[in-house]
């Protein structure tokens, strides 16, 4: 098992490299020159709308079927000349065999400038985004109900054979009637290929993904459980001042129990979360 701090390390290392290569990723976008109005095969790009850890985020118009869609264009770190490897590679294809009314699905790929490039369904809203904005909308009723879709979105992806392995707020999107769909599936993994790669978000990650050992399924059960925690609270259940700290919480730390920052929430609810 490789030491917890000596990962972080090496990850640390791996991040500077990246940093710099993101570097090179800004001035590859800025000579693409993508505005309104750029074509990015039949689509039209409308405005660009955010970016996620893979790649830039564009609102467009497909003009064929008369609806706006929602354009990712894989940084070049993360693209190699259509290497399955390729996280965003990687996705296109797990998102292709995962068919799900609880899942954000790819319409559609093709290649810019040799950088690749996801066209998905247009969701609007997002899990992240409402917790930042501290929605009343946002009750606890209807934070179970996005919870529990988003749970039998990933029983169906576990019975599929794969591992999402990145759960956290900001990958469940919501569409204009406010129904969730799962996305963020750059990491993902096939249960036979579930390696101990150092890979997901810190304060979500399971005690297996600290550890370095073989995940399973209740690794993206663990990381909706803590999605869960901090909807209900708008507090993460495990801290540190650090990552090597974060990780000695999550491997001892005992939670809050969420009754005692909710005052509204009945205490047998402390049972579940």
């Amino acid at each position: 098992m490789v030491p917890y701090s000596s990962r972080v390390q090496r990850e640390n290392r791996g991040s500077d490299r990246l940093f710099k290569e993101r570097f090179i990723s800004l001035k590859m976008y800025d000579d693409l020159k993508i505005e309104p109005g750029t074509l990015i095969g039949r689509y039209e790009i409308i405005e660009r709308i955010g970016e996620d850890g893979l790649a830039r985020v564009y609102l467009a118009r497909d003009p064929e079927l008369q609806r706006r869609v929602a354009i990712r264009i894989s940084y070049p770190e993360y693209d190699r000349e259509w290497d399955p490897s390729a996280p965003i590679v990687n996705e296109a294809r797990i998102l292709a065999d995962l068919q799900h009314p609880s899942i954000l699905p790819v319409f559609d790929t093709g290649r810019l400038n040799n950088l690749t490039y996801l066209v998905h369904e247009y969701l609007p809203g997002s899990l992240q985004r409402e917790l930042l904005q501290d929605s009343t909308a946002l009750s606890p009723d209807r934070i179970v109900e996005i919870v529990t879709r988003m749970a039998e979105a990933l029983d169906f992806v576990h019975r599929r054979g794969y591992l999402h392995r990145n759960i956290k707020p900001p990958v469940i999107l919501l569409d204009a009637t406010g129904q969730p769909r799962l996305s963020g599936f750059g990491v993902a993994v096939q249960k036979d290929d579930s390696d101990p790669t150092f890979a997901g978000s810190p304060p979500y990650m399971a005690p297996e993904q600290v550890l370095s050992e073989r995940l399973g399924p209740y690794t993206d059960v663990w990381g909706l459980g803590v999605t869960l925690y901090q909807s209900l609270t708008r507090e993460l259940p495990f801290k540190g001042g650090g990552i090597n700290e974060l990780g000695a919480a999550i491997l001892n730390a005992e939670p809050t129990p969420i009754s005692e920052i909710n005052g509204s929430l009945p205490e047998p609810s402390n049972r579940f979360v």
